[in-house]
């Protein structure tokens, strides 16, 4: 335990990076009791204030935290048990790897250089501004919350309830073909003030799709929601948030604003409550575009519905406001 965190000071203080990069399954939840501070968290965990801070760097007010608020803490390590080989069984260290069961490993082959390499994600942002975000202004306390992939009858409304109950408007990028199933959900999502965008048609990694496919998926998805809302949306989201710039250059020339995320809750994959809002809470800054699921691939979103509640308690606390996708990043809403 005290070697992993001395390698993580060491490695923030050569890079120069503040925020701790690693959490998932290193990371639990804390929820702050009466009575505690900032200083006793830290001591509990057996790390210093400042690791504490830079584990919860959401914090805008970190001289104040309240009773129930989370906070990130390291998990605490288990001792794993000592496993015995036998004689027979331990490895003669003259032998080559390869005599050991060690598969010989074929380098894959760098690409040739003539060939065009694909901009990153940061130089696409560039390269399309005002077109394609990751995120909105990081000069004021407001964030957005996103769900992809619905809609559903059972996820979504429970999302939407939750949302309601707190006064969190949210952004819903929904699949076309789950709108033509769900008519009623999609309806409820426009009424009760959500903002709308595409998700494409069928889910499709657009990069795998010519232009013209790239068209036929969005124009059915529009007229599924012009069917279910009247909304022609101007907002969309890729599939797996997969772009490259000729799926841009497609996107934009249909008239779209494209939006991916800053912050990923992992939710299709942590199916849990604490690990969700692990997550969610490492990566919140001012601008934040955070990506949940409210249906989608079969799965089930019940802890991502459970997470909702917390989050917003948690993030409200510290005086963030959470407001649509559009108002955040200051474009159209619809068309």
């Amino acid at each position: 335990m005290k070697r992993t965190w001395k390698a993580l000071i060491i490695l923030a203080l050569i890079t120069g990076i503040f925020a701790v990069p690693f959490l998932g399954s290193a990371a639990q939840v804390h929820r702050v009791a009466p009575g505690e501070n900032l200083y006793l968290i830290a001591n509990q965990y057996d790390i210093s204030l400042q690791e504490l801070l830079r584990m919860n760097a959401y914090l805008r007010q970190p001289d104040r935290i309240h009773p129930g608020q989370l906070l990130i803490v390291p998990r605490p390590s288990v001792q794993e048990p000592e496993i015995k080989v036998p004689d027979s069984q331990v490895p003669d260290p003259e032998q080559p790897e390869r005599d050991l069961g060690i598969p010989d490993v074929t380098p894959t082959p760098a690409p040739p250089l003539d060939q065009p390499r694909q901009p990153s994600i940061s130089q696409l942002v560039n390269m399309f501004s005002g077109r394609f975000f990751l995120k909105g202004p990081a000069h004021d306390n407001r964030i957005a919350i996103t769900f992809d992939d619905g809609p559903d009858e059972v996820y979504t409304p429970q999302v939407l309830d939750v949302l309601k109950e707190y006064n969190v408007p949210a952004t819903f990028f929904l699949i076309g073909q789950e709108v033509d199933k769900h008519p009623q959900v999609t309806g409820r999502i426009a009424a009760e003030g959500h903002l709308i965008g595409s998700h494409s048609w069928s889910h499709p990694d657009f990069r795998r799709l010519t232009g013209h496919d790239i068209t036929v998926e969005m124009k059915r998805t529009r007229d599924a929601l012009v069917k279910a809302t009247g909304l022609r949306p101007y907002l969309m989201r890729p599939p797996y948030g997969a772009v490259n710039t000729e799926v841009l250059n497609q996107l934009v020339g249909l008239d779209y604003y494209v939006v991916n995320w800053s912050v990923d809750s992992v939710d299709w994959r942590d199916q849990e409550v604490d690990p969700i809002l692990v997550n969610t809470l490492k990566d919140v800054r001012e601008g934040a575009i955070m990506l949940f699921h409210s249906a989608g691939g079969g799965s089930c979103r019940q802890a991502t519905v459970d997470a909702l509640p917390e989050l917003i308690e948690t993030l409200r606390m510290q005086g963030y406001t959470f407001v649509t996708v559009d108002e955040l990043l200051n474009i159209p809403r619809y068309r």
